[in-house]
């Protein structure tokens, strides 16, 4: 039986409420509810078909010769149509040539102006000249800007690692094989569909659970790699981001062979118990919570039923908790895996600790 009680003994005062995304989502929900009632009731109302239709022409009123007008709605032209000098006017590159026009005419009027000694109108001139020769300069630049990028053929990769707790990316991210570079069994499109798809849900939920610096993941499509070897794999790329913590002299499990010698079958209520203690507690200091319990539970939960009942789930401990036994599967103080496939997926959960 799973010595979970430890755990379970000590809480924070107060649990986090900023547990992403369901809490932050409903939080954000009910603060925006509150804020409603606060407000005017008119102003949450259904528009009236002349209101759509006075918003609708606002945007038709914008556009102008030379480009778009952007100004904030329902507001007049503050600068008596003079859109060359207007600083809100959004410039069309296709309107290049009239751009040009008007700044060949400005150039002869100033001219003009200065040989009948308009001073008051060479002044304005220049100034309209000035903002001529700006648009003609931001036309330049946006006609430069390539107006589509070709980002390739995206694919999915099974991606190993831990989640960084200072970035949003994974520190250090293992790419291997691609789901294309797979071997794949002769199937319809709609089952590969749906296996690209649970590995899509599975993805977001592995990343949670391994939200802690001590907390590894790994996730893909079955290959011609075991379980023991994927285990194998994520045990190298976590000795060496734990390099630094590692007892000098300290070894391991040199094979994926000796890794599979420390397996021991567990059901998926064991399999569902360790990942959230894994994701949740401190592996040193277990009565430690370091996210709240109940989340990791249910992206553990949701893990086992995406994989289904046929899943086979091995770990190398007896349970969590003090007293436990346990056959280390890298070379550091304390270690717990838990890993489960079926016949399409695996999944991978490697916590570490050194006291």
């Amino acid at each position: 039986m799973l010595q979970t009680e430890a755990f379970r003994g000590f809480q924070y005062p107060a649990p986090p409420l900023a547990i992403y995304p369901e809490d932050v989502i409903s939080h954000h929900r009910a603060f925006i509810a509150r804020r409603r009632t606060g407000r005017p009731s008119e102003e949450y109302r259904d528009l009236t078909a002349t209101e759509w239709d006075e918003f609708l022409s606002h945007f038709e009123l914008r556009k102008v010769a030379l480009g778009t007008c952007g100004r904030d709605y329902a507001t007049p032209c503050q600068h008596e149509n003079a859109c060359v000098r207007c600083p809100l006017l959004l410039v069309d590159p296709a309107q290049m040539p009239r751009l040009q026009e008007i700044h060949s005419n400005l150039l002869d009027r100033l001219q003009e102006a200065k040989d009948q000694g308009w001073l008051g109108e060479v002044a304005a001139i220049e100034t309209t000249l000035a903002a001529a020769a700006q648009k003609l300069e931001a036309m330049h630049d946006r006609a430069a800007q390539p107006s589509t990028v070709h980002l390739g053929i995206p694919d999915i990769r099974r991606d190993a690692g831990r989640s960084s707790t200072n970035s949003e990316h994974w520190a250090p991210t293992r790419s291997r094989s691609s789901a294309s570079e797979m071997p794949v069994p002769s199937r319809s499109g709609a089952w590969q569909d749906a296996r690209m798809q649970i590995l899509e849900e599975i993805a977001p939920l592995l990343r949670s659970l391994a939200a802690s610096s001590h907390v590894y993941a790994s996730w893909g499509a079955i290959s011609k790699a075991t379980v023991a070897e994927e285990v194998f794999a994520l045990v190298m790329v976590a000795q060496d981001d734990w390099a630094h913590q590692a007892v000098t002299g300290a070894v391991g499990p040199a094979s994926a062979r000796e890794i599979e010698a420390a397996f021991r079958p567990v059901d998926a209520v064991g399999a569902i118990e360790l990942m959230t203690n894994l994701s949740a507690f401190d592996l040193i200091y277990s009565r430690s919570l370091l996210r709240d319990r109940d989340h990791a539970e249910r992206a553990a939960t949701r893990v086992a039923k995406l994989l289904g009942r046929g899943t086979s789930w091995v770990t190398n401990t007896e349970g969590m908790g003090n007293g436990r036994a346990w056959t280390p599967v890298t070379r550091h103080g304390i270690d717990v895996v838990v890993a489960g496939t079926n016949a399409e997926h695996f999944v991978i959960l490697l916590a570490l600790g050194d006291d």
